[in-house]
């Protein structure tokens, strides 16, 4: 078989493209890109002299892929909180806990502790600063 060579010059400039996405593809997959989300709203309530108690508001898993992936997006974004680490919350701001995972395997934890930050490790070390945009996207999340 003869290639022409108008036919193989356009094979060259393809080519990349279409490697290009394939290794996107896979790359995306193997970093731990989100399929799932278990997103869990609640509040402290307080009650004359007792300690406050957690109740919770909502608790559901969302699946719909392009929600999934802005809300990780989202917090990947955010900055770093300039919080001390003992930082006092203001009340009634609710916690959000998110779970992010891929194939059942869990990618990223968050946790907003009654906060305007959100908590990504369990330790205290990677604290993002929250701002109103990502509250905004985990109320419509939550609507949906």
């Amino acid at each position: 078989m003869k290639i022409k060579p108008l036919s193989f010059l356009v094979l060259l400039l393809v080519l990349p493209f279409i490697l290009l996405g394939v290794y996107s593809t896979i790359s995306r997959a193997s970093h731990g890109e989100p399929d799932k989300l278990h997103l869990v709203k609640s509040i402290l309530v307080y009650n004359n002299n007792a300690p406050p108690t957690i109740k919770i508001v909502t608790d559901k898993i969302i699946t719909t892929q392009p929600m999934v992936e802005k809300l990780y997006e989202k917090i990947q974004s955010l900055p770093p909180a300039n919080f001390p680490i003992n930082y006092m919350c203001v009340r009634g701001v609710p916690s959000y806990q998110l779970t992010f995972s891929q194939q059942g395997r869990t990618v990223l934890e968050a946790d907003s502790g009654y906060c305007f930050r959100l908590i990504i490790d369990k330790n205290d070390k990677d604290q993002r600063e929250a701002d109103e945009a990502l509250f905004t996207l985990l109320k419509q999340v939550e609507a949906a």
